[in-house]
C-alpha cells in the first residue's frame, strides 16, 4: 500500500482540513465551542434551532467560535488513508485498528498510540463547503470487535467538488505525495505542520523556481499553533522557546540528539534513525536535487513574524525527471 499522505496544494482548498483562516478557500473545518451545536438529518443545529449554511460560514468564521482542531496531521492522515481505499467512488472504508495505525506510523494498543479515542474526539468537527453543505468531519463506527469504519461525507464532497473546480481549469493534479504518512506519528506537531506547508510551497512554485520561500506569518495564518506562538499572550521568552522548537527541526543540525522514532514504522529501518526531519517524514530530498530548507538564526524571533524560511534546490533528481 502507498504509505504517503495526500497533501492537497490546490489553493483555494489548502485549508481544507483547516479552521477558516482566508476568504479565499473554498472548504474549511467549524470545531464550535457551543456544545448545544448538533448535526443531525443533514442539518447543523444549534440547540432546536436549524442554522442556515450562511449563518453557519458565518459562525465558523470567527476563531472564537472556533475548539483548537485535536491532532491537526491526523486529519491529514484520515483524508489520505481513505484516499487510497476509495473515498473518490464512496464515503466509507471499512478498516482495523492495526491496518490505520500502520499506515500513519502509529504505535497503537494499550501503551502506545490511543487512536480509538482520537478518532472519537473528532465527531464534533464539521466541515463546510460554500455552495454546497455542512458535513460531518468523521462518524467513527468502532465496535467491539477489530473492524471499524470510517465515513466521511465532507472529504468524499470535497474531493468531487475539487475535481470540478479543475474542470474549469488547465491543472490537472490536486495534491503531492511527498509526505511520508508516518509524519502523523511525528513528536513535534508543529514541525510537522510547517512541513506540510513547505511540501505546498515546493510543489506550487514548479520545478523552475529554485528558492522558493514563505514567512513566518503567511506559515501562521495557515498553521494556529504557529499563530499561537508568533501571536499569543504568553510571555515573550516562552513563545521564543516554543519558536526555536517548532523550526529546530529544520536548521542544520548540530549536536542535539535526533528526534525519537518508533523503527516499526515501514519507512524508518534502523539506520533512518539519523536521519534529519525532512529526510525521515517526506522524500524532498529525494527528488529534488541539493535541497537545503535556509532560515537565518539571528532572525528566528517572535518579534519578527516577517522571517522568511526558502528552500533551495537545483531542480528534480535524475529519477523524477520525466521524458
Amino acid at each position: 500500500m502507498d504509505n504517503r499522505l495526500i497533501v492537497i496544494t490546490e489553493p483555494v482548498f489548502q485549508g481544507a482540513l483547516s479552521l477558516y483562516a482566508a476568504h479565499e478557500t473554498r472548504a474549511f473545518l467549524f470545531h464550535p465551542t457551543a456544545e448545544s451545536m448538533l448535526y443531525a438529518d443533514g442539518k447543523l443545529f444549534d440547540g432546536s434551532e436549524w442554522l442556515s449554511l450562511d449563518e453557519t460560514i458565518r459562525l465558523a468564521k470567527v476563531r472564537e467560535n472556533n475548539l483548537p482542531l485535536p491532532e491537526p496531521v491526523l486529519l491529514a492522515g484520515i483524508l489520505s488513508y481513505m484516499f487510497h481505499h476509495g473515498l473518490r467512488i464512496r464515503p466509507e472504508v471499512e478498516t482495523t485498528e492495526h491496518k490505520l495505525g500502520t499506515f500513519m506510523g502509529l504505535s497503537v494498543g494499550r501503551n502506545g498510540f490511543n487512536l480509538r479515542d482520537k478518532l472519537a474526539d473528532l465527531n464534533r468537527i464539521y466541515g463546510i463547503i460554500p455552495g454546497k453543505g455542512v458535513f460531518p468531519f468523521l462518524e467513527f463506527i468502532g465496535g467491539s470487535g477489530n473492524q471499524w469504519v470510517l465515513k466521511s461525507y465532507y472529504l468524499y464532497q470535497l474531493l468531487k467538488t475539487i475535481k470540478e473546480h479543475l474542470s474549469a481549469t488547465t491543472t490537472k493534479k490536486y495534491y503531492s505525495k511527498r509526505a511520508y504518512a508516518n509524519l502523523v506519528s511525528a513528536k513535534n506537531k508543529t514541525a510537522a505542520m510547517i512541513l506540510l506547508q513547505l511540501i505546498c510551497l515546493v510543489t506550487k512554485a514548479g520545478i523552475n523556481t529554485y528558492r522558493p520561500s514563505i514567512s513566518l506569518h503567511t506559515l501562521a495564518k495557515r498553521i494556529p499553533a504557529l499563530h499561537e506562538i508568533l501571536y499569543g499572550n504568553q510571555p515573550a521568552n516562552t513563545r521564543q522557546k516554543r519558536l526555536r522548537r517548532a523550526i529546530q527541526p529544520f536548521l542544520a543540525p548540530k549536536t542535539n540528539e535526533p528526534e525519537t522514532v518508533s523503527l516499526e514504522d515501514p519507512n524508518i529501518q534502523q539506520e533512518g534513525a539519523k536521519k534529519s526531519f525532512v529526510e525521515r517524514y517526506s522524500c524532498l530530498n529525494d527528488d529534488y536535487a541539493d535541497l537545503k530548507i535556509d532560515i537565518s538564526e539571528s532572525e528566528l524571533h517572535v518579534s519578527n513574524p516577517k522571517a522568511v524560511i526558502t528552500v533551495h534546490h537545483s531542480g528534480l533528481n535524475q529519477s523524477q525527471r520525466k521524458g
